[in-house]
């Protein structure tokens, strides 16, 4: 008789483990993936954080872990954590797409210094010019008890002379003769600026109103140093034609004309203006008489 036997070997799955405590993980370089559905865990010994891949190689960590050096500041890189770093007089600027760090220039409020941004590069510089406010010079006589002055230099020779100021001349002019050539003054004026486009405007008077007198500006630039004679190196622009519109009222004519003339605001330059004036027959005697000089740029 035979007699046989039958063994039933039952295996159980195993059952979730539950840690209590710590655990310490060793620090190894980066692993493989596990196989899908599963994500593996381990501590990087690179960073020296804790690390978790996907069966794709991704981070698993739930959302992330700090990203660059200490101090960094932390913002969303591709759905990790980055870090920017606090460089030295750095601004953190965006523009449209990511953070950027701009640098701040050294800016101090002195001699016209300012701030500028410029919004397509997103960067700051440091302007040192007066911008666009326009310098103005007014020229004007005054009566003092009775006598006339200018705020101008005067030749020696072929000078306008003063007109009278009185209770009923008020206003303090120079004279220009009638059918004269070459009556002259000048003035300077400081420049800050390269090669400006000067406007000068001629204020003057006359009972004519039929005949013209003409000014012929001239100008010299002194950049440095002391000149003696900055009337022998002028440069001749265009001339002025003015033509009184109503008897004995003030008529003005403007012209803007460039100049060769650079400065700055710690060494302006000297702009040499003279006034060459010219009368052509006026009627009855009359003289031209200059009621006032405005320039600027």
């Amino acid at each position: 008789m035979k007699i046989g036997f039958v063994f039933l070997l039952t295996i159980a799955a195993p059952a979730q483990t539950t840690i209590n405590g710590s655990r310490d993980l060793v620090l190894q370089t980066t692993p493989s993936s596990p196989p899908t559905g599963k994500i593996r865990i381990y501590g990087d010994s690179g960073s020296g954080r804790l690390a978790c891949l996907n069966s794709s190689g991704g981070n698993c960590i739930p959302g992330g872990i700090p990203g660059g050096a200490d101090g960094n500041l932390q913002y969303n890189n591709g759905g990790t954590f980055g870090g920017i770093s606090p460089a030295d007089d750095g601004l953190l600027i965006g523009n449209g797409t990511a953070w950027q760090v701009k640098a701040l220039p050294a800016c101090a409020d002195s001699n016209g210094n300012h701030l500028n941004y410029d919004v397509a590069a997103n960067t700051f510089s440091c302007g040192s010019s007066y911008g666009a406010a326009v310098k103005t010079f007014v020229f004007a006589g005054v009566c003092q008890a009775g006598a006339t002055s200018w705020p101008v230099s005067l030749p020696t020779v072929n000078a306008p002379t003063y007109g009278i100021c009185d209770a009923t001349h008020q206003t303090a002019v120079m004279q220009i003769p009638n059918n004269t050539t070459g009556y002259y003054f000048w003035t300077v004026v400081p420049v800050l600026s390269s090669n400006p486009a000067v406007t000068m405007v001629l204020g003057g008077r006359s009972t004519d109103t039929a005949h013209t007198t003409t000014v012929t500006p001239r100008y010299t630039c002194v950049n440095a140093g002391p000149v003696d004679n900055p009337l022998a190196s002028a440069v001749a622009l265009n001339p002025v034609s003015i033509t009184m519109d109503a008897s004995g009222q003030r008529k003005t004519v403007a012209s803007t004309q460039p100049v060769t003339c650079s400065g700055a605001a710690a060494n302006p330059a000297r702009l040499y203006l003279y006034f060459y004036t010219d009368t052509t027959a006026l009627s009855g005697g009359a003289t031209f008489d200059w009621t006032d000089l405005t320039i600027s740029y």
